[in-house]
């Protein structure tokens, strides 16, 4: 144990927390005697503290005077203990130096016991009264001693009324302690200094090395809480933020971290899949939609026999040994060969218009109807959907090397057809990939406040994760300095020299969130 905890002194200070490292260096030093049971008496300035301990031993072991007289922390065996029961002698709990103060929590440190000296005349003062509530919520044994009673005037006040009068005011006060004893260094009918001496050795029979352990275990968190306090605070407070509680609430005691961030998860999920399901179902509709006019394109009847007809006559007259008659033959050729030409286009014009373009057209405008991002101009925009067929593109498309074949004629006009619905296909995806730009721009703006809605849980989730992962930072660091503890020290899973972190709530004696009124 005592090697366990020169280990954790050299840890401690070597991550600058010269305080804890002197408690642990007077912890250590009790431990050498673990059977041995220590015993603090603290008080304010003149409450007796010393004069009792001297009147305790039988000699005056301790100074005393009308000045401060304790500057250190100074102890002396109870006689009749054979060294098992130590008592120590601590300044005033309410002196205003800095050297005083940190003599005194050593000793609280070191302390099995703590025995509260207050002075008969100022039993009831705040002073005494708050230093008696803090002490009695550190986890130490607590005595109180009422001292100098033989200041008592038993014809101002009964005695036994007095007595009664001060139980009254600690249960008012929610003071809890072990033992209450009224006593003097001077005779006194009510006097329980003997009783006092015996409580005091027979503290001895309950030393044990586990409140050695406990002690040094107060140390560790002290120590996590002097490195990590600031960040803990900060974390705390961005959580109690995000979650909109108020500044009272302790954010490690009082809020379920991992159900809010369940809560928010759930509710971040939910976000996204509403945007989500609005993308796909846009992205589904412009896809079956435009697989559908496709589709209706490609199945438009537009040359059936008759305008194949009218397209083969028309390949016909471009064959080489084609004419008609023999005065002005070469005119009346060309006016017979214009004829067929327009006959073909005027055929395959109107049914182009009659049976591709005006369906598509319908379902078209039907679509934009429907859709509630359409405005007037785009619903207008399928008024400009054209079916342009000319002589001359007529002309190009011919093959003159394949005019000798008898079955060119029929491959012109599907040649044609093919031409005339990729034409429409590319008008009718350019539509509809503009109005898909429309829709999701219009489906953006519908989901904006989903958009901001994701982002503010994505910045909670991060808020509670970063609280979390301090918290499992915190309890890793506290696991491996308790290891330090062990003889042989507890195999580390970080190397030695690793600043160490913060412990979960759940690991903690106290916590930099909620109030802290006296470490001891």
């Amino acid at each position: 144990m005592t090697r366990g905890m020169q280990r954790l002194r050299a840890r401690v200070e070597a991550a600058g927390d010269v305080a804890t490292a002197e408690k642990l260096v007077q912890l250590a030093a009790r431990a050498e005697v673990p059977e041995q049971v220590v015993i603090a008496f603290v008080g304010l300035f003149s409450a007796g503290k010393s004069s009792l301990i001297n009147h305790l031993c039988g000699s005056p072991a301790m100074a005393t005077g009308a000045v401060p007289t304790t500057a250190q922390v100074t102890g002396v065996e109870l006689p009749g203990t054979e060294g098992r029961v130590r008592l120590l002698d601590t300044p005033g709990i309410d002196s205003t130096d800095d050297a005083h103060q940190q003599a005194t929590q050593a000793a609280l440190y070191q302390a099995d016991v703590v025995c509260l000296v207050m002075d008969y005349q100022h039993v009831e003062s705040d002073a005494n009264l708050e230093w008696a509530y803090q002490l009695s919520g550190s986890g130490k044994r607590l005595a109180l001693i009422v001292n100098q009673i033989d200041k008592h005037l038993e014809w101002e006040i009964p005695f036994a009324t007095f007595v009664e009068r001060i139980q009254t005011t600690l249960t008012d006060w929610e003071i809890e302690y072990e033992r209450l004893f009224f006593v003097s260094s001077r005779n006194h009918p009510s006097n329980q200094v003997e009783d006092l001496r015996r409580w005091l050795a027979e503290l001895a029979d309950g030393a044990s090395q586990s409140q050695l352990e406990h002690r040094a275990l107060e140390l560790i968190e002290e120590h996590l809480n002097w490195r990590y306090s600031a960040i803990q605070q900060q974390h705390a407070m961005a959580v109690r933020k995000v979650l909109a509680l108020p500044p009272e609430v302790d954010v490690s005691r009082e809020v379920d971290v991992s159900v809010r961030l369940g809560q928010l998860h759930l509710q971040l999920s939910q976000v996204q899949q509403k945007i989500q399901e609005g993308q796909d179902a846009l992205a589904d509709t412009s896809e079956q939609f435009l697989s559908r006019l496709l589709r209706e394109i490609e199945l438009a009847q537009v040359a059936p026999y008759e305008t194949t007809e009218k397209g083969r006559l028309f390949v016909e007259s471009l064959r080489p040994g084609f004419r008609v008659g023999w005065l002005r033959s070469a005119e009346r050729t060309a006016a017979e060969r214009q004829r067929r030409l327009a006959a073909f286009r005027a055929d395959l014009t109107e049914r182009s218009e009659k049976y591709l373009l005006w369906p598509v057209q319908t379902h078209l405008r039907e679509f934009a109807a429907a859709a509630r991002w359409a405005d007037d101009e785009t619903k207008a925009a399928v008024d400009n959907l054209r079916v342009s067929i000319e002589d001359e593109w007529l002309r190009q498309l011919v093959r003159q090397g394949a005019l000798v074949s008898e079955q060119y004629p029929y491959q012109y006009v599907k040649d044609v057809v093919g031409a005339l619905r990729a034409d429409v296909r590319a008008q009718v995806k350019a539509l509809v990939e503009r109005w898909q730009q429309q829709a999701v721009a219009k489906l953006n703006e519908e989901v904006r406040d989903l958009r901001r809605e994701g982002e503010t849980l994505t910045e909670k989730i991060a808020v509670l994760e970063a609280w979390q992962a301090l918290c499992a930072e915190r309890a890793e660091a506290a696991r491996e300095l308790r290891g330090l503890l062990d003889d042989p020290p507890a195999a580390l899973t970080h190397s030695e020299s690793a600043d160490g972190a913060l412990s979960s709530a759940s690991d903690t004696v106290s916590h930099p969130d909620a109030e802290v009124r006296i470490r001891v």
